[in-house]
C-alpha cells in the first residue's frame, strides 16, 4: 500500500506529461495546416494577380509572366491535380496571349489581324471565366475548420 502512495505522484507527472505531449501533437498539426494555407494562399494570389495582369492590359508583360511562373513554382507539391492543370493552363494562355499580340503588332493582311483579335479576345474571355471559377475551385483548399472548446483543451470539428 505504502508503494501504491508512493508511485501516485510518479503516475501524475507521467499523466500531465502524456497530457503536454498530446497538446504538442495537436499544436503541430494546425501549425502544418496554417503553413500549408500561407502557401496555398500565395499561389492562389499569384494566379489571382496574373489574371488582374491579362484583364487589364489585354497582354502579359515580361515581368508579369516572371513573376507568375516564380510565385506558382510550387503548385505541384500543395494543390491536387485540378489547381496544377488551373495554373498549367493559364501559362499556356499566356504564352499564346503574348504571341498573338506580337502577330498582330507584325500583321499587315487586316483579315488576318481581325482572325487574331478575335482569338487574343477568345484567350481574355477565358482567362475571365477563370477568374469567375477561381473562388470556388480553391474554396476545399482554403478553408478552416471551426474549434470547439473543451474544459481542458481545445480539438477541431467538422
Amino acid at each position: 500500500m505504502l508503494t501504491l502512495f508512493l508511485s501516485l505522484p510518479n503516475i501524475a507527472i507521467a499523466l500531465a506529461v502524456g497530457f503536454i505531449a498530446y497538446q504538442q501533437f495537436l499544436l503541430a498539426r494546425e501549425r502544418f495546416k496554417l503553413d500549408l494555407f500561407e502557401k496555398r494562399y500565395s499561389v492562389f494570389k499569384a494566379i489571382e494577380d496574373y489574371i488582374e495582369v491579362i484583364l487589364t492590359y489585354r497582354n502579359v508583360s515580361d515581368d508579369a509572366w516572371a513573376k507568375f511562373l516564380n510565385e506558382t513554382r510550387t503548385v505541384l507539391y500543395v494543390f491536387d491535380d485540378d489547381i496544377v492543370q488551373l495554373a498549367k493552363g493559364l501559362r499556356e494562355k499566356g504564352v499564346r496571349l503574348r504571341e498573338v499580340t506580337a502577330e498582330i503588332k507584325e500583321e499587315d493582311d487586316e483579315a488576318e489581324k481581325t482572325k487574331l483579335q478575335a482569338e487574343k479576345q477568345h484567350l481574355v474571355r477565358a482567362v475571365f471565366d477563370v477568374l469567375m471559377s477561381m473562388d470556388a475551385t480553391f474554396a476545399p483548399y482554403l478553408k478552416f475548420k471551426k474549434w470547439h472548446k473543451g474544459f481542458l483543451w481545445e480539438f477541431p470539428y467538422k
